[in-house]
């Protein structure tokens, strides 16, 4: 009886290595695969960071340049319908589209950044029609705080 317990605790002992060797030749693939695929998301973590440092600072920028623009449209008198004083409004707007050139027309960024600077351009033309522009310039603070938070999302 011995003989048989002892070829039976082998023969387990055997069939569970083998399980074990067979089971771990066909999950090798994936663990290789699993671990190329981390080391190609790190390289292309790393290779994109310039790219999204650029982005960022681009957005940053749009975000100054629109502020300029606002400041112009909030110091326009209203009647300012003479070269002098709407000079400086049409050089802020100019330094918008330069940025707004840049960004992908799909991109939330530039579709706000556009929206923002035509809120601009509608409220210019309200101050130099001398008509009503506050509900324009309500709309302007919101796509501004829009903006924003589309910067601190980034």
């Amino acid at each position: 009886m011995p003989d048989d317990i002892t070829t039976t605790v082998l023969a387990y002992v055997g069939m569970a290595t083998l399980a074990f060797i067979i089971l771990r030749l066909l999950s090798a693939p994936y663990f290789v695969w699993k671990v190329e695929r981390q080391r190609a998301d790190a390289a292309e973590a790393v290779l994109a960071k310039p790219s999204r440092d650029r982005d960022r600072l681009l957005k940053a920028n749009l975000i100054d340049a629109l502020a300029r623009l606002r400041t112009k449209v909030a110091d326009l008198p209203i009647g300012a319908n003479y070269p002098g004083l709407t000079e400086g409004y049409f050089e802020a707007a100019d330094n918008v589209k330069y940025h707004l050139e840049r960004l992908s027309h799909a991109d939330n960024w530039f579709k706000a950044g556009h929206h923002n600077m035509h809120l601009c351009n509608i409220i210019m033309h309200c101050k130099m029609q001398i008509q009503d522009y506050r509900t324009y310039d309500e709309e302007l603070v919101a796509s501004t705080r829009k903006l924003h938070a589309l910067l601190d999302q980034s």
